[in-house]
């Protein structure tokens, strides 16, 4: 935890507050900063610090540094069935844990959805998450459709794209 708050520090991404946040909780914070960071949009951070290359980040990070994810399958799968989205942390190109993170929806949320779709619109999700913690965080919400990987520089043609069939029943199209 203390490696991948050191690492996550720099970021700005919302999981990587999340991890800093709670890190501070359960560690003695130390000032220590990466020595090298790089952050990769839609996959995680790479640092380093004190000789120690650390990488934090989802799936498709690990397997670009061939992190073998294998040992924690079946922990992996029962926390995305929960809606938690999974968290890889790697030290010296070995598995070194998961950081599970529960997205908390607004306090309205589900009314809010299930007023839109009284009103005649579909409500769909756009995810960097993996499928199946976006299901299972859709499912708690009342939202049917769910379009999940998608990296933020993509999202904008997700949206955009022509053929998706329920482009021109979303608000504003």
């Amino acid at each position: 935890m203390r490696l991948a708050y050191i690492a996550e520090k720099r970021s700005e991404h919302p999981l990587a507050q999340a991890i800093v946040r709670r890190a501070k909780q359960v560690i003695n914070e130390e000032n220590i900063d990466p020595e090298f960071f790089d952050t990769i949009p839609g996959q995680g951070v790479i640092a380093s610090v004190k000789d120690k290359t650390i990488v934090v980040g989802n799936e498709k990070l690990m397997k670009a540094y061939q992190i073998d994810l294998r040992s924690v399958n079946n922990i992996v799968n029962k926390l995305r069935k929960d809606g938690k989205t999974v968290i890889y942390v790697a030290i010296d190109s070995k598995l070194a844990g998961v950081i599970a993170i529960a997205d908390t929806p607004r306090k309205y949320a589900r009314e809010v959805i299930s007023y839109l779709k009284r009103k005649g619109l579909k409500i769909v999700m756009l995810t960097g998450d993996n499928r199946i913690t976006a299901k299972a965080i859709a499912k708690k919400l009342g939202i049917d459709e769910v379009i999940p990987k998608v990296l933020p520089e993509d999202k904008t043609n997700v949206i955009r794209d022509p053929s998706k069939e329920w482009r021109n029943s979303c608000y504003g199209w």
